[in-house]
């Protein structure tokens, strides 16, 4: 919900003072954003990926004692 709420701004920045926002547009700026969502999105997925591969016994896992008739 954050990430449409920060589009939403950005289209607002463009739409209101476009020329401004053209002119602060450069591939160094463009190419800074986009290793910062790659650096994040690595910083999200990739200790998940890392450490949770915990192995655990079957008796640590939740059993199911519904009975049916």
């Amino acid at each position: 919900m954050q990430f449409l709420k920060k589009i939403a701004i950005i289209i607002v920045i463009v739409e209101t003072k476009a020329v401004d926002y053209l002119k602060k547009r450069t591939p160094a700026r463009a190419a800074l954003m986009i290793a910062a969502v790659w650096l994040m999105s690595a910083l999200v997925c990739i200790p998940p990926l890392l450490g949770w591969r915990v192995t655990r016994p079957p008796e640590q896992f939740p059993q199911c004692k519904v009975r049916y008739p």
